[in-house]
């Protein structure tokens, strides 16, 4: 699905990174969903719950309060980091991720209060000290890896601990 938006770059949201991303993220966009015993959560990887992400994507810089980041960076300081483009929904505070060389959807979810205000000052998104830091929350600030989205984004994971291909 391509996302044009008058003013920025063509985005294109491929449906396999979707599906694979709906699975920890299906809940930020009301899907159904079920908590996990570590308290994240887990949407069924269906091609259904995959295309209405997708769509939530697409809507995205037609709601209001929404900030449009063309020159972001994706977890600046570590080895995963490149340049984004990012689609910041302030009043939900769910961003949508966009590797900016090549336009492809990276990874949707919701920040929490201190990403909400490094994001407003720096333009990053994750990195920096104690980013692995195993915490689990609800929408993780740490984004699983599989090989697709490694070929997606260019880039390796650390170990298979953020391999998450349920």
């Amino acid at each position: 699905m391509k996302l044009n938006h008058e003013g920025h770059s063509e985005l294109n949201i491929g449906f396999w990174q979707s599906k694979f991303k709906v699975g920890d993220y299906g809940a930020v966009h009301e899907l159904e969903y079920t908590v996990k015993d570590n308290g994240g959560t887990k949407t069924k990887k269906t091609n259904k719950n995959a295309l209405e992400m997708m769509r939530f994507i697409v809507d995205m810089p037609n709601r209001e309060n929404v900030q449009w980041f063309d020159d972001g960076m994706y977890q600046a300081g570590t080895d995963r980091e490149f340049e984004a483009i990012y689609i910041y929904d302030l009043d939900k505070r769910i961003i949508a991720v966009f590797k900016k060389s090549t336009g492809s959807f990276v990874s949707i979810r919701q920040l929490d209060a201190k990403e909400d205000a490094e994001l407003k000052v720096t333009g990053n998104l994750g990195g920096g000290k104690g980013w692995f830091s195993g915490q689990v929350k609800n929408f993780s600030p740490v984004t699983p890896m599989n090989s697709f989205e490694s070929d997606v984004t260019d880039i390796t994971t650390i170990d298979n601990s953020q391999i998450d291909n349920s």
